[in-house]
């Protein structure tokens, strides 16, 4: 009975423990729930100020760009329309919603006619104010908009300004936000603009505030679930939630906060998506309320163990009986023991017999030395590694075998201190005086106060020899032996930081190598590169460092101070050793080498190795370019001929035609030389930051970036363009348009041209294309449909340059063309020299026995027309004529010689 009350009275005790637990943990997990659901108020009202952030700082650009615009405007005096037009058309292209500039006059009712009056005369002659249904005394008005998509909508728009609005404009408050009354959404941006102290005018951005707030939220609920509202006094601006699908005011917003568009103080709401569809029972506090659960669950657990260890106590009283009488049973089990360790013993005498066995049978060298690194005992093996089986070498000094003297040095610091060391590699000397590399690891070792050193020596001489193979292969070119390319970079680094030095690099390439492999096959290809790379050595082996850079490329590095004979001298001696036949089999090939010189003075910082080699193979191609066979010097011209070239390309990638490209208009005179017949289309580039560029410099660029088809479509356009607004002028006129055979290629324009003379009301006839016989006859196979095709469409096709291309008479006659274009250079001196005279003629019958046109350009004088007056010519052009005219100057021109218009055969 008194057990039980002892019991009972535990039980009553751990249960009050228990319930204290339980109150405990229910408290904390109220707490629990107060910190997350003010974390979680504090997260939504940072979302909300990153969302209100995102609106300020678009306004802010907005503003920016205001401010850009007043300081412009500011600086420049009478600024006109169409400048005012241009300005905005350049700065509003690159902003993501649509916005227009606009310039305000600020008036009182009185001035409304004195306003339309003064804008009418200054050009405004449709100009009138639309004043709005209530009128005040204070109105602001629109003078100027851009662009042009706004202009007549926009210009003459009023607004009434009330005492406050008035306000904020005349204490210059920076840029006040007006909305529009009769256009709601439309609000204007306005920054006033004073002359002589007083506010006249203002400059202003007009814009749709729910297109803007749309660019900026229209894909939040989509990505985050949330909803944003933007209210301007009680009254929905914007909001995420357009099809109105949870009717937000209807639900209170999770967090809000004020947001300034600059005069007017805005209200941005969010709503979370546990405010748009809030659940029976939020997540985190099922969370909580769960741990909380469990935690009651754990003390249970704990209280039951507490009670399951007092049960276990007993039996553990119980089981230390049972293990007392255990005991004796054990005493009889170690005699047992002792017997087994006896027979143990015996079998390690037995094992120990083994490893003397082992150690004296064993293909690795195993030795023993002493505390002074004295050999004391080694195996047969260990003999045969350096003591060549002499058995009597016992006590001789370890170390002697170390061929290297701090390797040595390092061996008996260790053997000083008695350390341990790592596996390691060293030279071995042997007996006879031969060597190997051997591999050491061994132990220091103390038995009864005595040190000794058990060691063990492997041979990887052949192991060496391999890896030695696997560096070389690694540094060297395996055909010819030459350092290859990785090698040479990390040798050209090297230097360029060395002291003060000169060096000269030099690029070779190979001429006229594809052609051995392609005709002989590789095998002798690689004959030849063996070849060249010997006489290289022969040639300049001892004064610089040769590697082979890949295929039928190599670089020699030369230290000016090693170069026995001035630099040219040795190119030139380069090259005569390329040229020098190369035996192969019964064949004897000849190649030329083109050379890339690069002179750099170490220490080179600015450039790295790459930098290097790769100016030097600028100039190698720039001796490609002078006919191969020679040499070119890198210079800093060079450097800025190619900077000039990338500067081109970035702003061809960059161009905006309309605003930096035009065309000239070269008249063509008919055969007696007198009446305007046509002109030749020429474009011209004036670019903002190079000015004039010639087309001869950037047009081969285009051709090379991929803009060919964009300027020649532009060109096409615009000289079409032209001819159309003519109108009834151009009955009798043709024109000629430069095309290049990179767009004759491209499907998509063959595809347009036709479109584009299908729309046009031009006749066929007046419009002809003119190809370089140069680029037509290298491209002639790739073209002749494309050729067939516009000459089926009527659209005539001119050989322009002819006589400067080498075109023989049998592809010229397979070609659909109707006429060609003498070169200007054929008519320098035609006059006085009889030699160019007859050249003349003879282009001149070529073209009449194929029955085609002949134009002449370059005419520059009157006794040059005369003679060609008497060959078989029917058009001229030429500075005796004309110099090349802008769009104005040749609609003038054609009023002028309008009745000397001859119509086209």
């Amino acid at each position: 009975m008194k057990q039980l009350n002892l019991k009972l009275k535990g039980f009553r005790f751990h249960l009050f423990i228990y319930l204290i637990f339980v109150i405990a943990m229910s408290f904390i997990g109220l707490r629990l729930e107060k910190h997350y659901e003010a974390q979680s108020e504090q997260d939504l009202n940072i979302q909300l100020s990153s969302y209100n952030q995102v609106f300020q700082n678009k306004l802010r650009q907005l503003e920016n760009l205001l401010y850009a615009f007043d300081a412009y405007f500011q600086s420049s005096s009478n600024i006109s329309s169409k400048s005012f037009y241009k300005v905005a058309q350049s700065q509003l292209q690159g902003i993501e919603i649509e916005v227009g500039l606009e310039q305000y006059v600020l008036f009182k009712s009185e001035q409304i006619e004195e306003i339309q009056t003064r804008q009418i005369k200054q050009g405004q002659f449709d100009f009138r104010l639309y004043l709005p249904a209530k009128l005040e005394d204070d109105l602001m008005g629109v003078i100027k908009a851009a662009p042009v998509s706004d202009y007549g909508h926009n210009i003459g728009q009023v607004i009434a300004l009330n005492e406050n609005e008035l306000t904020k404009l005349s204490l210059e408050h920076g840029v006040v936000a007006l909305n529009w009354p009769q256009k709601n959404d439309q609000w204007s941006l306005v920054l006033i603009q004073k002359v002589a102290g007083k506010v006249h005018s203002a400059l202003g951005l007009r814009l749709a505030l729910s297109s803007l707030l749309e660019n900026l939220y229209h894909n939040l609920y989509a990505e985050t679930g949330e909803h944003i509202r933007l209210i301007n006094q009680e009254e929905v601006i914007f909001t995420t939630d357009w099809k109105g699908r949870f009717n937000l005011d209807e639900i209170k917003a999770s967090v809000s906060t004020s947001s300034q568009f600059f005069s007017h103080e805005l209200t941005l709401e969010l709503y979370n998506p546990e405010s748009l569809s809030p659940p029976v029972l939020p997540i985190r506090l099922c969370v909580i309320i769960s741990l909380v659960v469990v935690s009651w669950m754990c003390g249970a657990l704990i209280l039951f163990q507490i009670f399951a260890l007092k049960g276990r106590n007993r039996e553990i009283n119980r089981i230390v009986v049972q293990r007392t009488a255990s005991l004796v049973d054990s005493n009889r089990e170690l005699k047992k023991e002792s017997l087994l360790k006896t027979q143990a013993l015996k079998q390690q005498i037995k094992s120990e017999n083994q490893y003397t066995k082992l150690f004296v049978n064993s293909h690795e060298g195993l030795f023993i030395l002493d505390c002074n690194e004295n050999i004391k005992t080694f195996n047969p093996a260990f003999s045969s590694l350096l003591l060549d089986n002499d058995i009597d070498k016992k006590n001789v000094s370890f170390s002697r075998f170390i061929y290297s003297p701090d390797q040595t040095l390092q061996w008996q610091q260790d053997v000083k201190n008695k350390l341990n060391h790592q596996e390691f590699e060293w030279l071995a000397k042997k007996q006879n005086g031969k060597s190997i590399w051997v591999r050491q690891s061994g132990n220091w070792v103390k038995n009864d106060g005595i040190w000794s050193y058990e060691g063990r020596l492997v041979d990887i001489t052949q192991a060496k020899l391999f890896n030695e193979q696997l560096k070389y292969r690694a540094q060297y070119d395996s055909l010819t032996n030459l350092l290859n390319r990785q090698t040479f970079l990390e040798l050209l680094d090297k230097l360029r930081f060395s002291s003060q030095s000169r060096f000269i690099l030099l690029y070779i390439d190979l001429d006229r190598f594809k052609l051995i492999n392609d005709t002989l096959g590789h095998v002798a290809g690689d004959k030849v590169l063996i070849e060249f790379a010997a006489r290289m050595q022969n040639l300049l082996g001892p004064f610089s460092d040769i590697a082979r850079l890949g295929g039928d490329e190599f670089a020699v590095l030369i230290r000016q101070n090693h170069l026995s004979e001035n630099l040219i001298g040795l190119l030139i001696n380069i090259l005569e050793e390329i040229r020098k036949p190369f035996n192969y089999n019964e064949h004897s090939l000849s190649v030329s080498g083109s050379i890339g010189v690069r002179k750099f003075t170490s220490p080179c910082i600015e450039y790295d190795a790459k930098k290097l080699i790769h100016d030097a193979d600028i100039a190698m191609y720039e001796a490609k370019q002078q006919g191969k066979n020679d040499y070119y010097i890198f210079s800093s011209k060079l450097s800025q001929q190619i900077n000039r070239r990338l500067q081109i390309e970035t702003l061809l990638h960059d161009l905006i035609p309309d605003l930096e490209l035009s065309i000239n208009l070269q008249p063509l005179y008919c055969k007696l030389g007198i009446r305007l017949i046509g002109f030749e289309a020429l474009l011209r580039w004036d670019s903002d930051e190079l000015g004039r560029i010639s087309p001869e410099e950037f047009i081969p660029i285009a051709e090379e970036c991929g803009k060919m088809s964009l300027l020649g479509k532009w060109v096409f356009e615009r000289a079409l363009r032209f001819m159309e607004q003519l109108g009834d002028k151009s009955q009798d006129l043709f024109i000629n348009i430069n095309v290049s055979p990179l767009q004759l290629q491209q499907n998509s324009f063959m595809h347009w041209l036709t479109n584009r003379v299908n729309q046009s009301p031009l006749s066929r006839r007046q419009i002809r294309i003119e190809l370089t016989e140069s680029a037509m006859m290298a491209k002639e196979a790739a073209l002749i449909e494309q050729l067939k095709e516009i000459h089926k469409l009527g659209i005539g096709i001119y050989i322009d340059d002819f006589g400067t291309g080498y075109s023989s008479l049998s592809r010229i006659k397979n070609l659909p063309i109707d006429g060609i274009k003498i070169d200007r250079s054929f008519i320098e001196n035609i006059e006085t020299d009889n030699g160019v005279s007859q050249l003349v003629k003879a282009i001149c019958a070529i073209a009449e026995s194929f029955h085609l046109s002949v134009t002449v350009e370059g005419v520059e004088t009157q006794a040059q027309l005369t003679v060609l007056k008497s060959l078989y010519c029917h058009q001229f052009q030429g500075y005796f004529f004309s110099k090349p005219l802008t769009e104005k100057q040749m609609i003038k021109r054609i009023d002028e010689e309008s009745k000397n218009i001859v119509k086209i055969a």
